[in-house]
């Protein structure tokens, strides 16, 4: 159960963070990546 909500509060903070990204740019973008890749890392431990 709140393995799911990790997941959706996850998606909701990438969701945001992408969209303030893409207005700031590419290098925020690169950054996104890795935070995206890293959260793909950590969730089954979650």
């Amino acid at each position: 159960m709140s393995h799911k909500k990790n997941l959706n509060f996850a998606k909701f903070l990438l969701l945001r963070y992408s969209n303030i990204s893409f207005l700031k740019g590419n290098k925020m973008a690169k950054f996104n990546l890795k935070i995206a890749k890293f959260l793909d890392n950590i969730m089954p431990f979650l």
